[in-house]
């Protein structure tokens, strides 16, 4: 009789003679389909004045390839990519937002990317989960405009945290809404408002209040939307 450490034996050596007889040539490892890209990078100052950087620092799928000539080129895998540049000087912070490109074999992409220091806001508004048709639109307690289309839409805003308020009127009924948002250089910032019936209209947002702030300047309580004002009251005999 056969012992089952005998029967085990013979059957590792079957495996291994299967093994060996399985294989062949290592097959080779093909080389990477690769193409290339071009990237020109601009900043913005504002809208009339645009720089060209001597270099900028390129983020490609989220990883940076450090800082390059501007223009630069360089090879890539084909396919579809994300690509980005930033820059910072004396001037501040500059960042472009995503562009998406797709790269072919043996051929030359291009991506143009715009750097600016500010951001986009666009506001959706109601009343009642029905839109609103206008609104006067204020921003860190000073009037940006009167907006007419939905999606109210917001541009060069300044990097950081900022106080966004709505209000609009139907009939003798006044409607606000606020909200802190917090605006990040070349993106877009989306803001949902659902305004909410404040009082019949008397004709300021606040009582036309004129008081003097610490460096004596007069402010008026009906200019500040969205803000808490704390009023200190001095008297003298």
């Amino acid at each position: 009789m056969i012992s089952i450490i005998k029967i085990i034996d013979i059957l590792m050596l079957i495996f291994g003679v299967i093994l060996i007889s399985g294989c062949g040539e290592v097959p080779p490892v093909m080389p990477e389909v690769r193409g290339a890209v071009t990237v020109n990078a601009i900043i913005e100052i504002n809208p009339d004045s645009l720089v060209i950087p001597e270099s900028v620092f390129i983020l490609l799928d989220g990883d940076s390839i450090g800082e390059r000539a501007n223009p630069y080129t360089f090879k890539t895998r084909v396919g579809e990519h994300l690509l980005s540049t930033f820059i910072e000087n004396a001037n501040g912070f500059y960042r472009s937002s995503d562009q998406r490109f797709e790269v072919s074999y043996d051929s030359i992409a291009t991506v143009n990317t715009v750097m600016s220091s500010t951001g986009i806001v666009v506001v959706n508004s109601t009343i009642e989960n029905h839109p609103t048709d206008s609104c006067s639109i204020h921003m860190d307690g000073v009037f940006f405009k009167t907006a007419y289309d939905q999606p109210f839409v917001m541009l060069s805003i300044p990097d950081g945290p900022h106080n966004i308020s709505l209000a609009t009127r139907v009939d003798t009924t006044e409607y606000q809404a606020w909200a802190e948002v917090t605006v990040s250089a070349a993106e877009t910032t989306y803001v949902d408002l659902d305004l909410q019936m404040v009082s019949a209209y008397l004709g300021n947002h606040a009582p036309e209040i004129n008081c003097l702030d610490m460096n004596g300047d007069t402010k008026s309580l009906s200019n500040h939307w969205g803000e808490v004002i704390f009023l200190y009251f001095f008297g003298s005999t």
